[in-house]
């Protein structure tokens, strides 16, 4: 008998589940032993390394048609990149704006478009020198690394 995508045997669905409870119980170990063996076998995160070295072997040996293909690639779809980009540092400024409260401390203005982040003494200048924290998208980046 078929229920529900399980071979119950001629056994109700309730007896069926407790038969696989007691089966998990009795044999915990060896399933566990089992899939523990099945992840350092199977599993990408143990083959990252070998992933990653395969990666860089091929983008060694193809770098030039590649970056000929993201230079066209960019070329083509110049107008979708600008506006994803847009939407990056937009999602990016609202993150920070969030953190540091939606609202001016100045005029209480709540618009996402005139407000940004500036130091209430002054000085942001130099304290983006000291950073290097630059303007804009990396300003902000900075900002939710920090928060």
């Amino acid at each position: 008998m078929l229920d529900g995508g399980r071979f119950t045997m001629g056994h109700s669905k309730e007896q069926a589940l407790e038969y696989a409870r007691m089966y998990r119980d009795k044999n915990r170990e060896m399933l566990r032993a089992k899939a523990r063996l099945y992840q350092q076998t199977h599993k990408r995160n143990n083959r990252t390394g070998e992933v990653r070295q395969r990666s860089r072997n091929y983008y060694q040996q193809h770098k030039e048609a590649r970056q000929q293909y993201a230079r066209e690639y960019y070329h083509n779809h110049e107008e979708i990149k600008r506006e994803q980009q847009r939407q990056r540092v937009q999602e990016l400024k609202r993150t920070v704006i969030d953190v540091y409260g939606k609202v001016c401390q100045c005029c209480g203005e709540t618009r996402l478009a005139f407000l940004c982040i500036d130091h209430i003494n002054g000085k942001g200048n130099e304290h983006r020198k000291k950073q290097s924290t630059g303007l804009g998208s990396n300003f902000y980046q900075y900002q939710t690394s920090m928060a």
